[in-house]
């Protein structure tokens, strides 16, 4: 278990059993890093959501079961079985073909009850140093001091308590990464996993450039360019679209009783957020140029109460 614990190669325990969470990092939600569990009993921090004080939803004690390799063998040496906290690995054990981890063995959930003074201490480091270097790293706006908890400093940013652990590493060592906004912004700011851009603006381009041609001379001349035509088209697709995002729809509802289903190979969330960006890009100017013929109904019916008042 110790030689998985690393995002590439990560084991987990869970009430004596072990997953193999490898796959499943990159699909886990970006605003709760779980890199800390490799490795590690992870119950603790499962059962809570690594703080938040609220148990994962029973279709996710399913979906984990399908990561699942083995037992935890209860029979190995003291040096080989996993503790609920990071071991602290030193020089000979490396040697041994053992990762390094930290110089300092805590646990990350004991490390959110210390404060940052605290901290330091346990890594002979300068508190204000590592104060000063957590609030530059994750961007905190607040006053916070040496004497202010580490989760009283992620209440207002969720970050990792192993991330705390690489920066008193990096200050005790000496091997400090060069602080940039680049480097701010890779560690506080999760990627967006979804393309608006290019669904946007390419239907968007598209329907633009078909309305165009068929008010046009080429309207009035080619069938395959005739308004007719033209609507034709843009209803049929805005109808077709309806079922993929219904299918989708439903399908993240059903999984929640079907667990099974979560080993379907495709990103249905993916598609489910990515479709209705082209969906609503082409609602909108097909409702603009088709106004008209909304308001007729409604010129009508007021015509039909004057027509009304001037017969009485």
């Amino acid at each position: 278990m110790s030689t998985h614990n690393a995002p590439n190669d990560c084991w987990c325990v869970f009430e004596n059993k072990v997953y193999d969470l490898t796959d499943y990092l990159n699909q886990h939600d970006v605003y709760l890093d779980i890199r800390e569990w490799c490795g590690n009993d992870m119950a603790e921090d499962f059962k809570d959501k690594a703080g938040v004080g609220r148990d994962h939803k029973t279709s996710s004690y399913y979906l984990l079961e399908n990561y699942y390799i083995g037992e935890l063998d209860s029979t190995a040496s003291t040096e080989e079985k996993t503790s609920t906290e990071p071991a602290a690995v030193t020089d000979q054990q490396d040697t041994d073909n053992h990762k390094e981890l930290y110089s300092v063995e805590i646990s990350g959930q004991e490390l959110k009850t210390l404060t940052i003074d605290e901290i330091a201490d346990l890594w002979v480091i300068d508190s204000d140093e590592l104060l000063r270097r957590t609030i530059i790293e994750f961007d905190l706006q607040s006053n916070y001091s040496i004497k202010d908890t580490l989760e009283e400093l992620r209440s207002e940013y969720k970050f990792s308590p192993s991330q705390i652990k690489d920066i008193a590493e990096e200050i005790k060592t000496g091997k400090e990464t060069p602080i940039t906004e680049d480097t701010i912004e890779s560690r506080i700011q999760p990627k967006n996993p979804y393309n608006f851009a290019l669904p946007f603006f390419t239907s968007l381009f598209t329907y633009g450039l078909s309305w165009y041609l068929s008010k046009s001379s080429l309207g009035k001349k080619s069938k395959l360019l005739a308004p007719v035509t033209f609507n034709l088209f843009w209803n049929t697709v805005l109808f077709i679209s309806l079922f993929p995002s219904a299918i989708f729809g439903f399908y993240m509802i059903i999984r929640f009783s079907v667990p099974e289903l979560y080993n379907v190979n495709f990103n249905f969330l993916y598609w489910h957020v990515e479709g209705p960006i082209v969906f609503g890009t082409i609602s909108i100017p097909h409702f603009i140029t088709r106004l008209k013929l909304y308001l007729v109904p409604l010129n009508l019916f007021r015509r039909n109460q004057g027509t009304e008042k001037v017969e009485k």
